[in-house]
């Protein structure tokens, strides 16, 4: 595919990948399939050995790009930012509508809800964009789209009761009219200084003014060690608010291993030894699904677009192993008094002779 593109003209950007980020890199059983899954070429590949992408197949779309929940896959998408009549506004198009100049991307679904949020983070208020025929696309595969971003980029601002993102479809033809408009009224003001440090000291106040192209987006995902959680980017209003997912801990089932707490990678449950408790921060959660995975116990689980509290605490109570002298935890609530092994002594048939004599 690769090569077939690129004898027909068409540049293929390969999507960027950071090991260290990938899920299967901090579990080697994990269960996530995102971008296996989101990829119409199938060029991605995973078996029991590794994740690989066959560059041959891959025609650069960064469909995968949204859809890894760990941030760790980045693809250049050159949208093209400015500001006009002191409102910032993001223009984004297909690639395959027949288009040239600025602000194409491979595929306007290739962005997704972490792009959205930075661009809102950064001031956007007003996206226009423009695609072909996605239903006759071989890339039309399913799964992340770029209005089912906006939507739900819209339900998370209505929850934190923060001004809307007005996003406008428009045809191919009309969505160029409007951008080389936007542009040619951008350049009038050629002699004012388009620096962005111009523009953080006030520039916004022109009626008309280019700011820097918002070029290579590519954000670790919400919620991870190098990102900002949701909550900084879109704080709640007090109270239960809306989230993407939110970690949950069945009491009754969980015997405080700490694994979950121990393989999350975003911060999203802790645990705290100085009050014995578990912090789940569901702003931080990237829903990669580790925590789940990790549970041997089936009492961890992650609910999707629900509202819950901006932090839970689930108290614990510590005891002493009668066998090994270990302290274990329990969850307070639903603990069991009678309870005196710890989770690995459980297991383990004390009864068992440890040598035995052979004759």
């Amino acid at each position: 595919m690769r090569g077939l593109l690129e004898q027909s003209g068409i540049e293929v950007s390969l999507p960027e990948v950071d090991g260290e980020r990938c899920a299967h890199a901090l579990m080697e059983f994990s269960d996530c399939r995102a971008c296996v899954d989101a990829c119409p070429q199938e060029a991605w590949v995973l078996d029991d050995e590794a994740l690989g992408l066959d560059t041959e197949a891959c025609d650069g779309c960064a469909l995968c790009v949204p859809a890894c929940p760990r941030g760790a896959i980045s693809s250049e998408l050159p949208v093209e930012s400015l500001v006009y009549r002191g409102r910032r506004l993001a223009l984004l198009a297909c690639e395959r509508t027949g288009l040239e100049g600025a602000g194409l991307v491979p595929c306007i679904h290739s962005v997704g809800l972490a792009h959205l949020l930075e661009l809102y983070r950064q001031g956007v208020r007003t996206l226009l964009y423009a695609h072909g025929d996605c239903s006759d696309c071989d890339r039309a595969k399913g799964g992340c789209s770029l209005p089912m971003a906006i939507q739900r980029l819209q339900s998370l601002l209505d929850d934190r009761r923060l001004a809307p993102l007005k996003a406008q479809a428009y045809a191919p033809g009309a969505w160029r009219s409007r951008r080389d408009l936007l542009l040619r009224s951008g350049l009038r003001n050629a002699g004012a200084d388009m620096s962005r440090r111009a523009f953080l000291r006030g520039a916004a106040g022109e009626a008309v003014e280019r700011t820097l192209r918002t070029t290579g987006i590519a954000l670790p995902a919400i919620g991870s060690g190098e990102g900002r959680s949701l909550d900084e980017i879109l704080p709640p209003r007090g109270g239960r608010a809306l989230y993407p997912a939110a970690p949950r801990i069945d009491g009754g089932q969980c015997d405080a291993c700490h694994a979950c707490a121990r393989i999350c990678p975003d911060g999203a449950i802790v645990f705290e030894a100085e009050d014995n408790t578990y912090r789940i921060a569901p702003g931080r959660c990237s829903d990669c699904g580790l925590c789940v995975s990790v549970c041997e116990r089936d009492a961890v689980s992650v609910a999707k677009w629900t509202e819950a509290e901006p932090e839970q605490r689930i108290a614990l109570v510590q005891s002493r192993c009668r066998a090994c002298g270990a302290p274990f935890w329990q969850v307070l609530e639903g603990a069991d008094a009678e309870r005196t092994l710890c989770s690995i002594c459980t297991r383990t048939n004390h009864q068992a002779r440890l040598y035995q004599v052979l004759e």
